[in-house]
């Protein structure tokens, strides 16, 4: 698995997930977030398993997502036409 570079663009890609104060599951809860939100990746997280430090871009949330639920790499851009 690679490591996500501060800065790197990263998307949720399980149906939802919890955005953590901590690495842990038994963190407390921030935010929710969905497949497909957008976030901010800052790099791994110490902790049980393996947690990224995350910027939900939805919500503005900033905490701790399990790597299993988040994919990164380059943002592609979209043509909106305008």
């Amino acid at each position: 698995m690679s490591v996500p570079a501060k800065g790197e663009f990263c998307r949720i890609t399980a149906s939802s997930a919890t955005v953590r104060a901590k690495p842990s599951k038994d963190a407390a809860a921030l935010a929710t977030a969905y497949k497909g939100d957008m976030c901010t990746a800052h790099g791994w997280a110490e902790g049980r398993g393996a947690w990224v430090k995350v910027t939900m871009r939805r919500t503005g949330a900033t905490g701790y997502v399990h790597s299993s639920l988040v994919a990164w790499g380059k943002e592609e851009l979209t043509h909106t036409g305008q």
